[in-house]
């Protein structure tokens, strides 16, 4: 999910699910969203559509598995695709943008450039983007959702100018889990993504995590939220302590979406696991 202005815009994996045509987005009001985390509304919040123009979207990308995350950059929109055309995984990135009225978003097709995957490992591409600057001064980057030392021994974000055009990618700090979603970084490089440990993830199970420094054989599952500043060496690690959820007794939540509330926190989304949920996390 992403801010358009003062409109969250949630991005279903198939938007075709939604509305009609090529389907639709989701859009919520933040003057609703900070009265319901204020408690002056009780909700619920009722999202409405924005339909897509996307003729062909899927025949476009053979094993197409959907979308994966999207920023936006004033009317310019951009948006990862996860595809599997044969034995292995493809990731994408595409460009579009949206009417100032939210009346339609435009996916330019022509626009999609390739980004191969880190590893070998089934339903893993690059699911995040990172939006650092703005207009034609404006960076891309974009995060392979598996970056732990046993999986990925060189991670390196992919780096892309405003028209798509790839730059030279940056070396990413080793992070085990899954980086799932990202929000835009701020003047100084800073952003925050969401880390986290499935446990039907077995595959990206770690010995060892620097970011706890213990041994962590036996935790359950970790859902936490990382700072990570852009520089001219790579993605490194901020200086600033992970923010660590309250796990659920019986659930493990597949947080997939997050976005900054202003100075108060952030809004994160998980897909149908357990169940589709939008919270609000206080930052501390």
């Amino acid at each position: 999910m992403a801010w358009y202005g003062d409109f969250l815009v949630l991005l279903p994996q198939y938007p075709d699910r939604f509305g009609s045509g090529d389907g639709a987005f989701l859009v919520l009001d933040r003057a609703e969203i900070e009265a319901f985390v204020d408690g002056t509304l009780a909700g619920p919040l009722t999202p409405r559509l924005l339909p897509v123009d996307a003729p062909g979207l899927r025949a476009q990308f053979p094993g197409y598995q959907g979308l994966e995350s999207i920023v936006f950059d004033g009317e310019n929109v951009y948006l990862t695709v996860e595809t599997k055309p044969t034995f292995a995984m493809m990731g994408w990135i595409l460009a579009g943008r949206v009417e100032p009225d939210l009346s339609a978003l435009h996916i330019d097709l022509a626009s999609a450039r390739e980004i191969p995957p880190q590893a070998d490992i089934n339903n893993l591409t690059d699911e995040t983007i990172v939006l650092w600057g703005s207009g034609e001064d404006a960076t891309l980057l974009t995060i392979y959702e598996a970056n732990g030392r046993l999986i990925n021994s060189r991670p390196v974000a992919h780096r892309f100018a405003a028209d798509l055009t790839p730059l030279a990618p940056l070396p990413l700090a080793p992070v085990e889990y899954r980086i799932t979603d990202a929000n835009p970084a701020d003047a100084d490089g800073r952003f925050w993504a969401i880390n986290y440990f499935y446990p039907g993830d077995v595959k990206l199970k770690a010995d060892s995590d620097p970011l706890l420094r213990l041994i962590v054989n036996n935790l359950p599952q970790i859902e936490r939220l990382v700072e990570f500043q852009i520089t001219d060496d790579g993605v490194r690690f901020a200086n600033t302590p992970p923010i660590y959820l309250q796990l659920l007794e019986a659930d493990a939540r597949n947080w997939e979406g997050i976005v900054r509330l202003g100075d108060r926190g952030f809004l994160l989304v998980t897909d149908t696991h357990p169940r589709t949920i939008l919270a609000f996390v206080a930052k501390p």
